[in-house]
């Protein structure tokens, strides 16, 4: 099931390159992106549960209804996360919102290119990995989808983790 690595993984250098200029080249269209219709729902969940969490209020109760069931993990992270960028870096709010979603979506493809490697090799992880890199619609969605792209860089975490240890328990 894994394929042997050698000591200079081509594949692996390349995909790292092309992860970089990703990153980069994302910084760099911040501006481009704008704000999205749901954003001001979701820095407001965040800003709430961070109120909540840090001892600004006492109660959850300023969220409406419909709110209550969104999950407020990522959003209290990420605001904090802008807050402390805005603050640091004189940063406008809508991109530093931003920088986590970017950052999230580029550990997510780091570890399914370290899946699929695991499995099948590097050559066809570096070919896998840049079929996310170039889906316009994901690329566009690693920018500012606060809901979806924490999910799954989540779970593709996980079930890297999951088949790696499965694989060190089998020898």
């Amino acid at each position: 099931m894994e394929h042997k690595k050698s000591k200079f993984d081509t594949f692996y250098i390349i995909f790292l390159a092309l992860l970089l200029i990703y990153v980069i080249a994302s910084f760099s269209l911040l501006k481009d992106f704008g704000i999205t219709w749901d954003e001001p729902v979701q820095q407001y969940i965040g800003k709430v549960n961070s109120d909540y969490i840090h001892g600004r209020t006492d109660k959850l109760e300023d969220l409406p209804e419909d709110l209550n069931y969104y999950g407020p993990f990522f959003e209290t992270l990420n605001y904090d996360f802008s807050t402390s960028l805005m603050d640091s870096f004189r940063m406008l709010q809508v991109d530093a919102f931003h920088i986590l979603i970017i950052l999230s979506f580029s550990a997510g493809v780091f570890f399914f290119f370290k899946l699929v490697r695991l499995i099948y090799g590097s050559e066809t992880a570096l070919f896998a990995s840049l079929f996310l890199f170039l889906n316009p619609i994901l690329f566009a969605h690693s920018h500012y989808n606060s809901k979806d792209i924490p999910l799954v860089a989540g779970f593709t975490i996980t079930l890297y983790l999951w088949v790696k240890f499965e694989i060190s328990d089998q020898k």
